[in-house]
């Protein structure tokens, strides 16, 4: 296992888990301005906990033609939620809805006239996604999200192209989003979820929606190792983290605490100035909520 960069850093990205990436990776930016990778892989030690006063920094931009994360150069300080400063956003010039805008930028205009696939992803349960993304960046898109399950419905040579598909499974009942607290209800009883059943429910949902001859796929061990799933995920809502790590469903990083699977939104060190120790302390965990599978 390669040495870890821990210390203190501003997390800006998290890059999901993935069969090309076999561990979830935290670009991290350090004081001087430098990026580094720090991999959060199975079995090693992990307690991550805030060390600011509660600010949130820009987290940079990102070049969407060659798909790489660059630093912030005012180092701006943002509102929760905002990830990157107006300059920022305004470098990188992508728009995800750039279907309701009446201008995009050059940028775009370019990265849109690429390849494009249409997906569904399905997260347990009924809770079915339609989406879409740059052929570029591979099943990436599908990953990042957490998709359980998914399926590459059609493949396009242009963004519009792929668009018209898109909006048309939205139209058939399809959401273009799912909250991540229904995520969450989900992932934490995944132990109890019959893989060939939900394949089989996908497989069918599929064709109810025009789609034959497409193949619905399984992610879970993409993020998450079979030996683990053998009891109920709590959910960590103290400010920090802590345990062995045991793998990430896109963003959602489960832990082993002594005897108990505990996880995380990764999302929540996001912009914030953080310490990664390689310890394990003892923490609180959130009771189980009803399952809704």
């Amino acid at each position: 296992m390669n040495k870890q960069p821990y210390g203190t850093y501003m997390l800006t990205t998290i890059k999901p888990m993935s069969k090309d990436r076999p561990c979830p990776v935290l670009i991290l930016q350090t004081s001087s301005g430098d990026l580094v990778n720090f991999k959060l892989d199975a079995g090693q030690p992990f307690t991550a906990s805030f060390t600011d006063d509660g600010s949130f920094y820009c987290t940079g931009w990102y070049d969407i033609e060659l798909h790489s994360n660059h630093i912030c150069p005012d180092a701006a300080l943002v509102k929760p939620g905002f990830g990157s400063c107006f300059a920022c956003r305004q470098k990188t010039g992508f728009n995800p809805g750039f279907y309701n805008s009446d201008a995009i930028s050059d940028k775009q205009a370019a990265y849109n006239k690429k390849p494009h696939s249409v997906y569904v992803a399905n997260f347990g349960g009924s809770f079915y996604k339609a989406g879409m993304m740059s052929t570029s960046r591979g099943l990436a898109r599908i990953h990042e999200q957490g998709a359980l399950f998914y399926a590459v419905v059609g493949e396009f040579s242009n963004a519009d192209l792929a668009r018209t598909l898109e909006a048309r499974l939205i139209g058939q009942g399809l959401k273009n989003s799912v909250l991540k607290s229904q995520k969450q209800k989900l992932y934490q009883n995944i132990y109890k979820l019959d893989r060939s059943h939900s394949l089989q429910q996908f497989q069918q949902k599929l064709t109810n929606l025009g789609l034959d001859g497409v193949n619905a796929k399984c992610n879970i061990d993409t993020f998450l190792p079979p030996v683990s799933l053998d009891r109920e995920i709590s959910n960590i809502p103290a400010d920090g983290a802590s345990g062995v790590v045991v793998g990430a469903i896109g963003s959602y990083l489960v832990l082993r605490n002594e005897d108990r699977l505990a996880a995380f939104w990764l999302d929540k060190f996001i912009g914030r100035n953080i310490l990664i120790e390689d310890t394990i302390q003892n923490i609180e965990v959130a009771p189980i909520q009803q399952s809704l599978l």
